[in-house]
């Protein structure tokens, strides 16, 4: 029985502590002055769109002072952080106050994965995590060019990322965007491709036309129904027929078809 006692006041005493802790803490904070902004970007490989000096500007004309002597209770943290999230070039993020007086920032800007020209002569890119970001005059990330028949126009509020998996079927049921996606995805991953693709030329049926950066040739990848099958296919022909006879005897090399590669000469071959 004074056991149980006992524990039960332990256990008040405890949650009194706590409180009081609590208390104490956010009494401190509302007397700690800001000691200085932090703000570290991971750029993921890519360049940069956004830089730490670039933000430090914006938060202050924001918050319409500089933040380094102000009281932290008097620092918008929320409205930072929504204007930092809400940056089309930022993947996700963290914005945090240090029990010291340091305003943190942790950002992932977004990886372009392709640049896109459409029909109406949008330039912008695909990022990783299926967005669109601007292109800007002062960065050309260094990822293939899609081109061609692409009626959709620039939106960053729209997730390019399809709703169901990848299968057979799933190339009549997405746009080209997120067809383009899903094949800027597979070669990003693939680094002997990421290497090799130059330019995805989409034509009047909404099939792709891949275009290397070595060779004369023009490889005829259909849609993206089984496109793993289609690039380990186009590999095989690389690693064998092409060493054989090599880049510049084809024209065309069409992977559409299962099982098989279809190629088509070029009539003249320079030495």
């Amino acid at each position: 029985m004074w056991r149980k006692i006992l524990n039960i006041t332990i256990l008040v005493l405890c949650a009194a502590a706590l409180v009081v802790m609590v208390g104490f803490v956010e009494t401190q904070q509302q007397t700690i002055r800001c000691k200085g902004l932090e703000i570290r970007i991971d750029y993921q490989g890519s360049e940069s769109f956004i830089t730490a000096e670039g933000l430090v500007s914006m938060i202050g004309r924001q918050q319409g002072d500089s933040l380094v002597g102000m009281r932290l209770s008097n620092v918008n943290i929320e409205q930072i952080r929504t204007a930092l999230l809400g940056n089309v070039y930022v993947e996700r993020g963290l914005v945090y106050t240090t029990v010291d007086g340091v305003i943190k920032v942790e950002l992932t800007q977004r990886r372009p994965i392709l640049r896109v020209i459409n029909r109406i002569g949008q330039h912008f890119f695909l990022s990783s995590d299926g967005h669109m970001i601007p292109t800007t005059i002062d960065n050309s990330a260094r990822v293939p060019l899609a081109h061609g028949y692409i009626d959709e126009i620039f939106n960053p509020t729209i997730n390019l990322k399809p709703a169901r998996p990848l299968d057979e079927e799933i190339d009549d049921c997405i746009t080209i965007l997120q067809k383009l996606f899903l094949m800027g995805q597979y070669l990003q991953e693939d680094s002997f491709f990421q290497a090799l693709v130059d330019e995805v030329y989409v034509n009047p049926y909404g099939e792709f036309e891949i275009m290397p950066k070595t060779g004369g040739h023009v490889v005829a990848f259909g849609g993206i129904e089984d496109m793993e099958g289609k690039f380990d296919k186009l590999l095989a022909f690389y690693q064998k027929g092409l060493k054989e006879n090599g880049w510049k005897k084809y024209k065309t090399i069409n992977i559409k078809y299962k099982n098989q590669v279809v190629c088509s000469k070029n009539n003249i071959i320079n030495p």
